[in-house]
């Protein structure tokens, strides 16, 4: 390259050639140098500008996908925080300890196995009733297991779901998902500052260690009064838990909480919901109306030949009159190609069933059963992976089971 150029000059110093005419032959590549820089200097007074007009006008604060839920406070009126067991906690047993968010009593954990205890940890199907005047609503909450599942959204495994009562119906309002262990954040801002009554759904699964309410400092938050509705016990497996809907307020069992204005207790432990004997003793401490065992999917045909009989009679023994509904597996997707699943499938709902019409034949009452023809319906778009449900899949099985569930608690209609 520098031959050339040397060249060129040699040829300028002879030249007639006029400056702007000299510019025009100097090398492209210097022109393409002087354009570049220039093209950089301008992006860069660009950004500056933006820059600056963020800052001053509050312009682009909703880019970031959690923007609105960025804690912003006014310095007139700052919110204050409140720990959520001063309010309506519901789904816990009776028996667990004030402060905690455990679904099983701690005394019960050595009895359990350690998949059941684990999981207990988790916070399925707890709800915190609160009524607020509040403008704004404000979250803090931690957790022990942050992290993420395959088939599981972040707001569903950790986040937490508010609904807001609305001409006598339960309403969503706003979800709000975890950044850590640890996070701090606005669920609604400018609401009418008027009386609510707000319904909080806590992470299905993820153990909480502790939740705060945030609300305006001038304003109010108590508790409702608790009510006496229905008390349904939902025992079963990753899909009671809650896989794999959305956000935790659609998980079957806290749907069911609202259509029916129901207590719904869910005692879904994902992949393992086997009927060990001592979860009769466990689930027959809780003040149900109603049992649901829906643990068909987590056993083998032979588990359930072994344990499903001694486990009802059990049950039965301890609460002689309270209803119970056996549920067979939904029909995996996969059954339809896999011959092995098909296979299982089929066997673990023959088995199933055959325990049920053993038990009518023993002279059990008060017995029901729901099969699972149409669970999911007949399109095969219901599940997220073949086998646990999206929101899609438990709107369809509710409306096979609520209607069951009615027949059952007629006076609770």
């Amino acid at each position: 390259m520098g031959k050339p150029r040397i060249r060129t000059i040699q040829r300028l110093k002879n030249s007639k050639m006029t400056p702007p005419t000299i510019l025009r032959i100097f090398p492209s590549s210097l022109k393409r140098k002087t354009d570049t820089s220039f093209k950089l200097l301008m992006r860069f007074l660009m950004m500056l500008i933006a820059m600056l007009l963020i800052q001053f006008t509050g312009a682009g604060q909703d880019i970031h996908p959690d923007a609105r839920h960025t804690i912003q406070v006014s310095p007139d009126n700052p919110l204050k925080f409140y720990n959520a067991h001063r309010f309506l906690l519901q789904g816990r047993g009776a028996t667990i300890p004030e402060e905690g968010y455990n679904r099983i009593d701690s005394n019960m954990l050595g009895k359990v196995t350690k998949s059941v205890a684990r999981l207990s940890k988790n916070t399925a199907g707890l709800q915190v009733d609160f009524i607020t005047d509040s403008k704004t609503v404000a979250f803090k909450w931690s957790l022990s297991d942050y992290g993420v599942l395959p088939n599981m959204t972040p707001i569903a495994k950790n986040g937490l779901d508010l609904y807001a009562l609305n001409d006598g119906k339960w309403q969503y309002v706003a979800a709000v998902a975890a950044t850590g262990p640890t996070t701090e954040k606005t669920a609604i801002r400018h609401l009418d500052g008027t009386i609510h009554h707000f319904r909080v759904y806590l992470p299905l699964y993820s153990s909480l260690t502790d939740l705060s309410i945030g609300v305006d400092s001038n304003s109010s938050i108590q508790a409702p009064e608790a009510q006496k509705k229905p008390a349904i016990v939902i025992y079963g497996t990753s899909i009671t838990q809650g896989a794999s809907a959305s956000r935790p307020g659609l998980a079957y069992p806290n749907i069911l909480s609202r259509d029916l204005n129901a207590t719904v207790y869910n005692m879904g432990f994902s992949g393992s919901g086997k009927m060990e004997p001592v979860m009769a003793d466990i689930i027959a401490q809780m003040p149900a109306d109603l049992y649901v065992i829906d643990c068909t999917p987590n056993m083998t045909a032979g588990l359930i030949r072994q344990r499903a009989l001694p486990f009802l009679h059990h049950l039965r023994r301890l609460r002689p009159t309270t209803p119970i509904l056996l549920m067979e597996s939904p029909i995996r997707e996969t059954s339809f190609w896999n011959l092995d699943v098909q296979k299982s499938v089929t066997e673990q709902n023959k088995a199933i069933n055959q325990v049920f019409k053993t038990l009518l034949q023993e002279g059990m009452t008060h017995l029901y059963y729901l099969a699972a023809k149409d669970l999911t319906g007949q399109d095969h778009e219901a599940t997220i992976d073949g086998t646990h449900l999206t929101d899609v899949g438990f709107q369809r099985l509710l409306a096979l089971l609520e209607p069951v569930i009615k027949s059952i608690l007629p006076g609770w209609q």
